[in-house]
C-alpha cells in the first residue's frame, strides 16, 4: 500500500511495510502521522490510515491512499 502526504509541499509518497501492532508510520518530510498498526479481533495486524477522510478544518484529505 502506498500513501501520499497532502500536508507538506513535497507531497511525500510512502510505501507501507507489512503491518505491525503499535508501529507508527510518519511522513519523512513533515512528520505527519500517516498510518498506525493495530490488531483486529483475530489478532491479525492491519494499518489504520490516519486522516484518510476529508478534514473540514484542514480543507482536504491530509493522507491519501494512492495504491492498495
Amino acid at each position: 500500500m502506498k500513501l501520499k502526504c497532502n500536508v507538506c509541499l513535497e507531497g511525500s509518497i510512502v510505501e507501507l511495510p507489512k503491518p505491525e501492532e503499535d508501529k507508527m508510520i510518519c511522513c519523512p518530510n513533515c512528520d505527519k502521522q500517516m498510518a498506525y498498526g493495530f490488531l483486529d479481533y483475530k489478532n491479525k495486524p492491519y494499518w489504520h490510515i490516519v486522516d484518510g477522510k476529508f478534514n473540514k478544518e484542514w480543507g482536504g484529505i491530509p493522507v491519501e491512499i494512492i495504491e492498495l
